[in-house]
């Protein structure tokens, strides 16, 4: 049993615990009084929770060292490290795990969110922004699934900037396939968390309960089109509720993909045409010295064989994936990969109709 299905046991009360005990065995060493004192809550919570079966805890020490023995990073509410941005929402993840390592500049972080199925202005509009937050030493926070995310995670890691994946399931048990590739970019530039355990496939229902750190972790959230139902329209509330500020932008009248921005616009959130509509609105709150732009380079990085067919198949038409498959021989999953860093490093870009084409700089 775990600290929150403790019959009669508050959130607030294990967000005092887990702020406060480092350890399910120091745990086990206090008695009621002690539990009280130090985590500063009544005597009947203390004495509740140390009257529950908490025997399977190993359970939990078990899958912290299997976390670290895989290089993930660990981190505990109240503990250093812990994202004091995440700290102030009413229901921080007690614990959460890492593979990169979250650093004090993503403080100064804005999420952006959206549909999966996006189109290609909403794709364009995705990578535009987020790239141009990189470029002013904004982290970009998303969820690393398809559609407005993806663009997202992109357009920050072709600035060169940092970038964070919160997942819906273990670290293990990465979400969707097809950007694999780039969540291990995502790490390697970033962090991708997870509050679940390591090997916790990605349920449905795991979703909207990881999108309030999304929103916990930014200063305010940025959505660019969401049905007038959908997760990242419960992102957006979750950051209304959490204090954050909520930025949406503009689409067509006639697209449903954009009915949730102007429901969000007409609810008061501010349209953003470009970055300098978010800068200007979280300059009170950036930490001293971190705000900064960046200077782009784009580094030409050597293709590997895969890519170099793939960029022969582009030079006479826009193509989709399964048409790259047909003229190349190359495995979906490959090309898909080779894609992803074919698009970072500025080679080939899509569009309309998830097709793509090669850049005009080449």
């Amino acid at each position: 049993m775990k600290l929150k299905d403790i019959d009669g046991i508050a959130e607030t009360t294990v967000k005092k615990v887990a702020g406060k005990v480092s350890s399910f065995a120091e745990l086990k060493k206090l008695n009621a009084a002690d539990l009280s004192r130090r985590a500063e809550i009544n005597l009947r919570e203390a004495g509740k929770i140390k009257s529950a079966d908490l025997s399977d805890t190993g359970k939990e020490e078990e899958e912290l060292k299997y976390l670290k023995s895989r290089g993930y990073h660990v981190y505990s509410l109240g503990a250093d490290g812990y994202p004091e941005l995440l700290s102030e929402i009413y229901d921080p993840p007690p614990v959460f795990f890492s593979d990169g390592e979250i650093i004090a500049d993503d403080y100064n972080a804005i999420a952006v969110v959206g549909t999966r199925r996006a189109t290609g202005y909403g794709r364009a509009a995705a990578k535009k922004l987020a790239s141009d937050l990189a470029l002013k030493g904004i982290t970009v926070i998303s969820g690393a699934a398809s559609g407005i995310d993806r663009e997202a995670h992109i357009g920050a890691l072709m600035a060169n900037g940092r970038t964070i994946g919160v997942l819906g399931g273990g670290l293990d048990r990465r979400y969707p396939r097809s950007n694999y590739k780039l969540m291990d970019d995502i790490a390697g530039n970033g962090a991708l968390i997870s509050e679940f355990p390591c090997k916790s496939s990605p349920k449905p229902y795991n979703f909207p309960k990881r999108n309030r750190i999304i929103s916990g972790l930014s200063l305010g959230v940025l959505v660019i089109e969401a049905p007038a139902r959908s997760g990242a329209l419960i992102t957006a509330y979750q950051a209304m509720e959490q204090n954050r500020s909520v930025y949406a932008v503009p689409g067509s009248i006639f697209s449903s993909k954009s009915a949730g921005c102007a429901k969000l616009i007409k609810e008061g959130a501010a349209p953003v045409t470009c970055v300098e509509d978010i800068i200007e609105e979280i300059k009170p709150h950036i930490r001293p010295g971190n705000i900064k732009a960046q200077r782009h380079v784009r580094q030409k990085k050597t293709v590997s064989k895969d890519a170099k067919k793939i960029l022969e198949v582009l030079n006479d038409a826009p193509l989709n994936v399964d048409k790259i498959h047909t003229q190349t021989k190359i495995g979906i999953n490959i090309i898909i990969s080779e894609l992803t860093i074919l698009e970072m490093a500025g080679e080939v870009k899509e569009i309309e109709g998830k097709r793509y084409i090669k850049t005009d700089e080449l």
